[in-house]
């Protein structure tokens, strides 16, 4: 160990003990509240806002938006859900054969997996076919969450 070095270790293990014992110098003590201060100031609660009351309450988004049908009960949000999945099935089979094309496409002999122009065209295709799955979705969630629909009911 050189020098400098020992200097350093030294100088740190000084600053780290002095750092430790002005830990606790200079501070006020935590100020402590007992029973009789919260008789003291009991009688003026009311200025802190605990008891003040709403204004009237805004009509729920759910039910100016579609009435009660949209915000209808279990066995509506479960006939939704079925919808939706028969809506998005067929988007979901054509990705799926998408995707077999372009395995079958990138495992043939001579073609660049990555950069062939037919592959990349159908995996621009595979894109666009799972934004369309996503985005269905996704807004029969937002909708179903809007009208307080519970997640249960969307499986």
């Amino acid at each position: 160990m050189t020098e400098w070095s020992r200097f350093l270790r030294a100088a740190g293990v000084c600053l780290l003990g002095a750092a430790a014992a002005a830990g606790g110098e200079g501070r006020a003590p935590a100020r402590v509240y007992t029973n009789e201060d919260l008789a003291r100031v009991s009688g003026r609660r009311g200025e802190t806002g605990v008891e003040s009351r709403p204004a009237a309450a805004a009509p729920a988004e759910s039910a100016a938006a579609g009435g009660p049908a949209r915000s209808g009960g279990e066995s509506y949000w479960r006939g939704e859900a079925a919808r939706v999945r028969r809506r998005v099935e067929p988007w979901r089979d054509a990705a799926a054969d998408l995707r077999a094309e372009i395995a079958a496409r990138q495992a043939a002999p001579g073609v660049r997996p990555y950069t062939d122009p037919q592959v990349r065209a159908w995996q621009r295709r595979l894109e666009a076919l799972e934004a369309r799955i996503r985005d269905a979705e996704d807004r029969f969630e937002e909708r179903a969450r809007r009208a307080g629909a519970l997640p249960g009911w969307l499986r």
